[in-house]
């Protein structure tokens, strides 16, 4: 028999393989994705609100300082700005989880303060008696420049001490 007259029927190719539906292994990938981007976003959002809690803090804490300065400019009492400044501490210490550090008090807050000290300038001495005998005494331990000073490394202080305590909560 000849090619042409066997009774053959055409050749049919299989249908294109379609991307619809997926295989399993894609739905599993897929799947995978979307958690990542879930456990992201939250993250994400975490962070973000304890950084602007951190932005935060540390601009009311600067905002306070500025006014304890202004007001012992005004009025040169060193009592109230030592109590001032011991409070605005303590608050600051308590905001950010350490309950434990708020009970202390003379040598054991001064050596907190000290530990915490992130500065690469040693620890000022000056500060001791700031913040240990000056809120209880009237009369003024420092001198004015000495008191400025004080502040200014107080300052630097909660500013670290927020910005480290946030990053290790994170």
């Amino acid at each position: 028999m000849t090619t042409q007259t066997l009774p053959l029927k055409d050749i049919h190719l299989p249908p294109d393989i379609s991307l619809w539906p997926l295989a399993p292994g894609w739905w599993m990938l897929i799947a995978l994705l979307l958690v990542f981007v879930v456990l992201m976003a939250r993250w994400a959002r975490r962070h973000y609100r304890k950084m602007s809690a951190s932005i935060h803090l540390r601009r009311q804490t600067q905002i306070l300082l500025a006014q304890y300065a202004q007001d012992y400019e005004s009025n040169r009492n060193a009592q109230q700005l030592a109590q001032n400044t011991n409070a605005l501490l303590r608050r600051v210490v308590l905001s950010v989880g350490h309950l434990q550090a708020a009970r202390f008090t003379d040598d054991k807050w001064v050596s907190f303060i000290k530990k915490h000290w992130k500065n690469t300038a040693p620890f000022p001495p000056r500060i001791d008696p700031l913040l240990v005998t000056q809120p209880y005494t009237p009369e003024p331990i420092l001198n004015h420049s000495d008191l400025v000073a004080c502040l200014a490394h107080l300052k630097q202080w909660l500013d670290d001490y927020i910005k480290e305590s946030h990053r290790v909560v994170a």
